[in-house]
């Protein structure tokens, strides 16, 4: 039989993580409910504040974080490295982007800040 489910790449900046198993818990919720109908995977792309230094690690099969802490609350710096952040993760971690049906964005700010960058890497509207 064929799955005849969408593959949907769900990019969240709020989501639990190590530091908050609750955090966002409403985003992991909705995505979850969506599994009946939907082949869900989750990258979570944040930029906390904190030390200077990479937080990369596999939540599950489907789940991967992808997290920076830097020590920068100026709001127009995180943005720029959220962005960064955002592109290295569309080029180099999601693995094959033409499985994709579609591209969830949850928490548009500040993934979503520079949306004309993310639509020329992701070739996508």
């Amino acid at each position: 039989m064929k799955n005849n489910k969408l593959n949907i790449c769900h990019i969240v900046n709020w989501y639990p993580n190590k530091w908050d198993n609750k955090e966002a818990i409403w985003t992991k919720r909705h995505i979850d409910g969506l599994n009946e109908l939907c082949d869900n995977d989750v990258y979570h792309v944040q930029v906390r504040f904190g030390k200077l230094k990479k937080h990369f690690y596999r939540v599950s099969d489907t789940e991967q974080a992808f997290i920076l802490s830097a020590k920068t609350n100026i709001w127009f710096l995180r943005e720029i490295i959220t962005t960064m952040l955002l592109v290295y993760v569309i080029l180099f971690k999601i693995k094959n982007r033409k499985q994709y049906d579609a591209y969830n964005f949850q928490i548009t700010y500040p993934l979503l800040t520079y949306s004309k960058i993310n639509n020329l890497v992701l070739k996508s509207p």
